[in-house]
């Protein structure tokens, strides 16, 4: 039976979670996470000819007065997009 309430509760968490868009505005610029990780997924696949699967963390850091947004892409590629 904890197995059950186990289950009960991470379905009950999944039904609750409540879905969150966060959109950067700067300048007449508009980016919403998604968008910045689409741009981050096309210079992993275009840029580094790699495929999207191969990808598995990313971390993004975006500094809008610089219009760029510094990437570390699997814990070892660093760089940067402009944006």
């Amino acid at each position: 039976t904890a197995t059950k309430a186990v289950a009960a509760t991470k379905e009950v968490a999944k039904k609750t979670a409540a879905k969150t868009t966060i959109t950067l505005e700067y300048s007449d610029k508009k980016y919403t996470t998604a968008d910045l990780e689409k741009i981050a997924t096309d210079v992993w696949v275009y840029d580094y000819g790699k495929k999207a699967s191969e990808l598995k963390k990313v971390e993004l850091y975006v500094k809008p007065f610089e219009s760029r947004v510094y990437y570390v892409f699997n814990g070892d590629v660093v760089g940067s997009f402009q944006i």
